[in-house]
């Protein structure tokens, strides 16, 4: 069965631009960050997470930002 395209929809109405991608890095980068300020994300010691923890720093990605991974919630 044939498709039809909107013909009043152009090929740039439908790409978003790479402005989304950044804003979402941004905030996830945010995030983050607030996450390590309050303590809530924190490196475990000896598999354990400090108290008021709920997410455990696992690694950094490429870009040397922290990778964080939700354990257990307040």
């Amino acid at each position: 069965m044939p498709t039809s395209k909107n013909p009043s929809a152009s090929d740039d109405d439908t790409k978003q631009p790479d402005e989304n991608a950044t804003s979402n890095d941004s905030q996830q980068n945010m995030y983050i960050e607030d996450l390590i300020k309050s303590g809530k994300a924190a490196v475990a010691k000896d598999g354990k997470l400090p108290p008021g923890a709920t997410h455990e720093i696992v690694g950094t990605d490429a870009d040397g930002r922290p990778i964080v991974v939700r354990r257990r919630f307040s």
